[in-house]
């Protein structure tokens, strides 16, 4: 094979698959960049699972006697939809070969596997993978597991109430196929990956909006678009625009004399391209008709400010711990290939009321979609003065953070059962 190919069956050359722990290795042939992709067999017969040819369409090894199975399948799709095919190929060129590596791009350069021309069962394999946040694909070093038990202060009273951080995985919506939209994020997700405790800071608050427009439509621009409407609707489009335009015709003719000549001039004004010949000739203007219209809804932001001043060793490193948890927690990922970047953990606030025979959310104050950390924000010498401990801990810092939910809030958000609760909801 070392002919034809580059690479080889060694033991250097294989890769693992997490889930099964099967060895792979893969095979460039020298004068196509084609990649074989085989599995490391018992014996002296290994097997090609798969072969991604020149021009980025991949051919599976589908034969009766292949013996390829499904793990093996999934294991290459999943490998080619995070790119991990590409840097393994091109260090079996670099490794076994004098090329240098922009030869050795050159040669694999028109190929690469072609998501397009995949099946969809494959793409949507594919796609899946690379949505997976898991540490089998993520970038040697990522975090995804943080402590669930940090607090500030470090003795913070039982009663006091404060405000809690979870961090949770980031979850894209799932498209909703029926109804040509999305669903809904699931609410009060409970897999958190990490907790932070602090005392609820000051000046604290909520800004809910909404985006209202001006929007105009005069008769003669209702008429058009009624016209096109039916032309949409109506078995032959072409018909039912003419037959529209008609029955607007016949309005305009049947109208009183003062209708009809005004709308006379305002569309010879259009027919010319000067819009304001109605007014120059009569002081008048088509009635816009103005109306504020809803635009959509607004995400809303939120920012907090906390000051941090140690007072013994172990609050000093809680303090660190807590600064890190949240300037890691809002980093982007990459994955192992290092083609993409996946989005940041995000976070569920809280503000927790623990008054005596109370533990839940505070009622009076806002509750708080899930949100991703935006802004993170640290002030090293908060009183304007550089001032450490002996061991060289400052003396104080102070975090300012902006958060913004991932979703607008909606009506049915507050829900609608039994009277009109005296809480704040969002």
């Amino acid at each position: 094979m070392s002919d034809k190919y580059y690479g080889s069956s060694d033991k250097s050359n294989r890769f693992i698959d997490p889930e099964t722990n099967e060895e792979y290795f893969v095979l460039v042939n020298k004068q196509t960049g084609a990649k074989e992709i085989w599995n490391e067999e018992w014996g002296p017969k290994d097997k090609r699972v798969a072969t991604i040819n020149a021009d980025g369409t991949i051919e599976y090894n589908d034969g009766f006697f292949s013996n390829v199975r499904q793990s093996d399948r999934d294991f290459v799709k999943q490998i080619i939809s995070d790119g991990t095919i590409n840097s393994i190929a091109e260090n079996t060129v670099l490794k076994d070969s004098d090329l240098n590596p922009a030869q050795t791009k050159n040669l694999l350069k028109g190929n690469t596997a072609n998501l397009l021309k995949m099946s969809k069962s494959d793409l949507t394999t594919g796609l899946k993978a690379l949505s997976a946040t898991t540490k089998d694909n993520t970038k040697a070093g990522t975090r995804i597991s943080f402590p669930k038990d940090l607090r500030y202060p470090v003795d913070i009273g039982r009663y006091q109430d404060v405000m809690q951080f979870n961090m949770l995985k980031y979850v894209p919506r799932e498209a909703d196929d029926e109804f040509f939209g999305y669903k809904d994020r699931e609410k009060d997700r409970q897999n958190t990956i990490g907790t932070v405790v602090l005392p609820i800071p000051r000046g604290i608050e909520d800004s809910m909006a909404v985006t209202w427009g001006k929007n105009e439509i005069n008769a003669v621009d209702t008429a058009m678009y009624q016209a096109a409407l039916d032309g949409i609707t109506k078995g032959n489009p072409i018909d039912g625009v003419v037959s529209s335009l008609q029955d607007s015709a016949q309005k305009v003719l049947s109208n009183a004399g003062e209708a009809k000549a005004g709308l006379a001039a305002y569309l010879a004004g259009r027919a010319t391209g000067n819009q304001n010949m109605l007014t120059r000739t009569t002081g008048a203007v088509m009635n816009p008709n103005m109306e504020l219209l809803f635009g959509g809804p607004t995400l809303r932001p939120f920012n907090f400010s906390f000051t941090l001043s140690a007072r013994s060793k172990p609050e000093a490193m809680a303090i660190m711990r807590i600064i890190r948890f949240f300037k890691q927690g809002m980093s982007p990922i990459r994955s192992k290939s290092m083609m993409f970047l996946k989005s940041p953990h995000t976070f569920q606030l809280k503000y927790k009321h623990r008054g005596e025979g109370s533990r839940g959310e505070h009622p009076y104050l806002n509750k708080f979609k899930e949100c991703a950390l935006q802004g993170f924000g640290v002030q090293y010498t908060p009183t304007g003065n550089y001032s450490t401990f002996a061991d060289g801990v400052m003396t104080q810092y102070q975090m300012s953070m902006t958060f913004t939910e991932l979703e607008p809030i909606f009506n049915d958000d507050y829900g609608n059962e039994g009277p009109l609760p005296a809480e704040i909801g969002f």
